[in-house]
């Protein structure tokens, strides 16, 4: 699988980092992943 960079990489983890700082105690903080999640073959043929 190629490697990709995304430009936006730095951008989006401080945007994280900002809403995890700011948020009030008790706050569920989501982050979404766009990367392909692949399993391992042993994983898979279970």
């Amino acid at each position: 699988m190629p490697l990709k960079v995304d430009p936006d990489k730095a951008a989006k983890q401080w945007a994280i980092a900002k809403a995890v700082v700011e948020a009030r105690p008790g706050t569920a903080i989501l982050c979404g992943d766009e990367s392909r999640v692949q399993l391992l073959p042993l994983v898979r043929d279970m």
